[in-house]
């Protein structure tokens, strides 16, 4: 018997062997090689263990000689490759299980998995077939052409994207990034994608991700972003995408603002109804459009106001586009057969901060219609003073305790052919406690604004009543008191309540009471205003037209109102030409066909009565006749005689 074979003799002969008895076994795809060396690889290890043990049992050398020991170990190495091998098997079969299950999970899933080379090139490794769906490209298409994924990048896109991609590559980072391709058909496809860096001990292997389509939701936020951004009337953009404009050029060159704001539109919307007042701002929206430069925007930023950023600070172009604006405004609009004509006030203000042109755009065209309206003004640094004044202002008149410091003075009208007095106005003054008496002129405009009016005129109403309640014991037959109203008061649906309850209180008659309208508050009639009207002379409370041809005057309301008077215009009084003379007397001529009683307002010097008792105007008022007066001082003249000077009727 020889002597026993070496350990290296069997390591050596083990793999050869069992490669062999492998290489005789089909295999199939990818297991060929591993099926071939990882059972040789098992077999030598275990053939190495059973030497180790025979060579611990020397009694055994002695039984077998080297041709049996060699026969009995082929035999246990076959049968050793044999059980590996199955239980290789059966460990592929787990694996390839496994790997279906998964594959078919990511088939499933709404979204394109990738895998690229972690390279320069970063070729394509894997792609999941819903590319195809997604994008119209198979899988080879995408695989094949390298340069397919910067092909479909949008052209507005693909800098950005690549500055991307090759910025994470470079740093490692997750990549996450929204961006559109275009599919193979053209359609444009809004793409959410993640993908992050797989490396092994610290060298990129692969990068692996996923790109979702968020075309919808892209697409729902698009209209979102309209609905947020612009005016569903006109569809030009509203003040909130302005806003945002104006605050992404505050670093650029100086620009200016232009705010038009339509004059009395109002009175078309409560006139004419709210559709044709929508028709016209769809209208102006399109003319505005259309006398703009290219690269200004419009937007709606209010009711009827429109606002224009121009990108410019030339004062001589920025009044020729503020005059193309106004004349745009001016030609007629023509809805529902209806012809209408409408004026704008414009405020203009240059410069870059966002806030800083809203205000000050803002403030210039409150100047522009404080100016009288249809026209512009340029902003200047005093209209912050004087709006703080008006801000102060509109505090001041919410106080609680504001009627405390009102009073009334009375200015009497005369009758021109008897001398004596046939009525009282009832004029609002403040007691200021730090300015002194202030006229109705110095804080009524801010109370219509503010609408405080409403409050105050109430005042003036009950207190007018409780004043008149008192004249009849001074004279025979008592003044009638005249109290001005506001439209503002006018469209309150407790108007007629105010009247009735201040009559009730003083216990004055309706007949007593006139309330004097501007021809304006006429212009701005709306339902409820008419009906207000209507409901006051029904108790028997007489109207005036006060202020009577400073404005266009509407002939149709005055024979659906039918006003008791009508106060001429402090202007025809105090021109004494020919022209204003003749324009006198054509409203005269036109008083008396409706039956209206006239009184001259304004008298300020003789020759002004004169004229106006030449014309045979049946009343008068004005400061050459009487000045307005606090209450006891008027209490006083009816007690003592309440006529005209007797100079005065005999000049004629």
């Amino acid at each position: 018997m020889g002597s026993p074979p070496t350990r290296r003799g069997v390591v050596e002969a083990t793999p050869s062997f069992a490669a062999t008895l492998l290489s005789e076994r089909p295999a199939s795809g990818g297991r060929v090689l591993w099926l071939r060396l990882l059972p040789a690889g098992i077999s030598v290890v275990v053939a190495s263990s059973v030497l180790s043990w025979l060579g611990e049992r020397s009694d055994l050398y002695g039984t077998f000689d080297l041709g049996v020991f060699t026969a009995l170990m082929a035999a246990a190495l076959v049968v050793l490759v044999w059980q590996a091998t199955q239980l290789l098997d059966r460990a592929e079969a787990g694996r390839r299980a496994v790997e279906a299950h998964y594959q078919q999970l990511v088939e499933q899933l709404p979204l394109v998995i990738y895998v690229d080379e972690a390279s320069d090139n970063a070729a394509n490794i894997y792609t999941s077939p819903q590319v195809e769906p997604l994008l119209g490209y198979t899988v080879e298409e995408w695989i094949s052409d390298p340069d397919l994924f910067v092909k479909v990048l949008h052209p507005d896109d693909r800098e950005r994207v690549l500055d991307e991609v090759a910025r994470t590559n470079a740093s490692g980072e997750r990549f996450v990034y929204e961006y559109r391709v275009f599919a193979k058909d053209g359609r444009v496809v809004w793409i959410r994608d993640e993908s992050t860096m797989y490396a092994v001990e610290g060298q990129p292997v692969h990068t692996q991700g996923y790109m979702l389509d968020i075309t919808r939701r892209r697409q729902a936020e698009e209209e979102l972003r309209v609905l947020a951004w612009s005016d569903s009337l006109t569809s030009l953009p509203n003040r909130a995408l302005l806003v945002e404009r104006l605050r992404e050029g505050e670093s650029g060159s100086p620009r200016s603002l232009l705010f038009l704001d339509l004059d009395d539109f109002k009175t078309i919307n409560d006139s004419l109804g709210h559709p044709t007042g929508d028709g016209v701002l769809v209208e102006l929206a399109a003319r505005i459009g259309g006398v703009i430069r290219e690269g200004d925007v419009v937007a709606r930023i209010g009711g009827d106001e429109f606002a224009v950023l121009a990108e410019m600070a030339d004062p001589v172009l920025l009044e020729a586009l503020a005059e193309r604006l106004l004349a745009a405004v001016g030609e007629p609009f023509v809805l529902g057969g209806r012809e209408l004509r409408l004026s704008a006030s414009i405020g203009i203000a240059s410069g870059r901060g966002a806030e800083e042109l809203l205000r000050n755009a803002d403030l210039a065209m409150y100047e522009a219609k404080r100016l009288g309206g249809e026209g512009f003004a340029f902003f200047a640094p005093v209209m912050h003073a004087a709006a703080e004044r008006r801000l102060a202002l509109f505090a001041e008149l919410g106080r609680r305790d504001l009627q405390d410091e009102l009073v009334l003075h009375y200015q009497p009208t005369f009758d021109l052919v008897s001398g004596e007095v046939e009525g009282v106005e009832a004029l609002l003054r403040w007691q200021h406690p730090q300015h002194g008496l202030l006229a109705p002129g110095a804080f009524v405009p801010a109370a219509e604004e503010s609408g405080a009016i409403v409050g105050i005129g109430g005042w003036v109403l009950r207190e007018a009543c409780r004043e008149a309640a008192g004249w009849g014991e001074l004279c025979g037959s008592p003044p009638v008191v005249a109290v001005n109203v506001s439209a503002r008061q006018l469209h309150e649906e407790g108007f007629l309540g105010d009247v009735s309850g201040s009559l009730a209180a003083a216990g004055l008659p309706a007949s007593a009471l006139r309330l004097e309208l501007t021809e304006s508050v006429l212009l701005e009639a709306t339902a409820t205003t008419r009906k207000n009207l209507a409901s006051v002379t029904e108790l028997g409370v007489a109207l005036a037209i006060d202020d009577f041809g400073a404005d266009h005057s509407w002939i149709g309301m005055l024979k659906e109102l039918a006003p008791d008077v009508l106060k001429i215009d402090r202007s025809f009084v105090a021109e004494a030409g020919d022209r204003q003379q003749a324009l006198l007397r054509g409203i005269l001529a036109f008083a008396r066909e409706l039956g209206l009683k006239v009184l001259a307002e304004g008298i300020e010097a003789e020759e002004q009565l004169v004229a106006v008792r030449r014309l045979r105007c049946d009343a008068g008022q004005g400061f050459h006749l009487a000045r307005p007066m606090p209450a006891d001082q008027l209490r006083s003249l009816l007690r003592r005689e309440h006529r005209l000077p007797a100079v005065s009727l005999r000049l004629v």
